[in-house]
């Protein structure tokens, strides 16, 4: 039985909206003021609620704020009980994060379909999201094993050679064994670091609300972050001589340690796949109140099928075990370019090099002369 409750200081109208809804099969609940509204919300968690806008005590707005503040209540759908005149106070609610408004006075039928349709909605977002999880789930569960797998074998077959032999080792000996270990513990580190990225990443794409958090949480990244990700993926693979970069300076509307790691990973992709000597462009121009990078490179090429995946931004994780050295790098960064309303474009052919182009809001004035 799904449970409502509405919030309304015209005691008459309540009664009747109670049962109105109680005689549909829902469960009812009210609440004279939006102090006592917010109290049987945080208490029973409703269903979807209903509420007047100028109430006393707290009013319709102040309730929806305090809702939206808490991660307990903050998802419940919110229907504003509005006055023909209110209507504009409706709408503004409505920009605060409520899901849709009654005129008052309103018949039976246009309150139970609006409710209806609130908690239908509701229901096809929790499935989707059951279904988002237990697929996130499968995937840590089937494939981390395999991940850890490699590296640990690595970390744990030279650390038994240097605890069996170490007495007998050169210095020189001893030395390259732990850099092997070392390595391995750098791959086991990003290895983790990529799957807990990866899992919330998943989590806040499920959430409208989260998105928008993340999004106005951010003041901007500057293009410095753009070059010294790329020195030190080009350090890493001892090819600095191969990266070719002309940035742009100007500031971009995402996470800086977000910035980072997109261009990280993409830019590890180019030297991966390309060969010693081959270079490594990227670029960074304003465009239109855009923001434009691309890394180009000029190594094997990515197949368009996988293209074509990664365009229609498909599920991932039944591809990672056979392609995990691209694909897991790149779903990264397309879904951290999407968290911030940006989008990630590729071009490829066989044998004929890649070209990934990244396109970020510009924050606003932030062009440095």
């Amino acid at each position: 039985m799904s449970t409502v409750l509405i919030v309304e200081d015209e005691a008459p109208l309540l009664e009747e909206l109670i049962e109105w809804l109680t005689l549909e099969g829902y469960d009812a609940m009210g609440a004279a003021n939006g102090k006592e509204g917010l109290e049987l919300a945080i208490k029973q968690q409703p269903d979807v609620i209903l509420s007047d806008v100028m109430m006393p005590v707290m009013n319709g707005h102040e309730l929806l704020k305090e809702l939206k503040a808490r991660e307990d209540t903050a998802l419940i759908p919110f229907i504003f009980l509005t006055a023909r005149a209110d209507r504009p106070d409706a709408r503004m609610g409505m920009g605060m994060g409520a899901d849709d408004y009654v005129t008052k006075p309103c018949t039976r039928d246009e309150l139970l379909g609006t409710v209806q349709a609130r908690i239908r909605n509701r229901e096809k977002i929790q499935t989707q999201t059951a279904g988002a999880l237990n697929d996130l789930r499968s995937t840590l569960v089937h494939i981390l094993p395999h991940e850890f797998r490699t590296p640990l074998t690595h970390i744990i077959g030279y650390a038994e050679a240097l605890e069996m032999d170490a007495d007998v080792m050169s210095t020189q000996e001893v030395r390259d064994m732990a850099e092997h270990i070392a390595a391995g513990g750098r791959r086991l580190l990003r290895i983790s670091e990529n799957y807990l990225l990866y899992a919330q990443l998943e989590i806040i794409g499920m959430d409208a609300d989260r998105i928008q958090k993340v999004r106005e949480a951010e003041s901007g990244a500057g293009s410095d972050t753009i070059l010294a990700a790329c020195q030190e993926v080009a350090t890493r693979h001892e090819r600095t001589d191969d990266l070719r970069i002309d940035v742009q300076d100007a500031d971009v509307l995402i996470a800086a340690d977000s910035l980072r790691k997109v261009i990280y990973e993409l830019v590890d992709n180019a030297f991966k796949f390309s060969k010693a000597g081959q270079p490594v462009d990227v670029t960074g121009k304003i465009n239109d109140g855009w923001y434009d990078i691309v890394i180009a490179d000029q190594g094997a090429g990515i197949p368009a099928s996988f293209q074509k995946e990664i365009g229609a931004y498909m599920q991932f994780q039944r591809k990672l075990r056979e392609q995990q050295g691209l694909g897991f790098g790149l779903v990264l960064a397309k879904r951290l370019v999407e968290l911030f309303d940006g989008g990630l474009f590729i071009q490829s052919e066989p044998a004929g090099g890649t070209s990934i182009g990244v396109r970020l809001h510009l924050v606003r004035q932030s062009v440095r002369v």
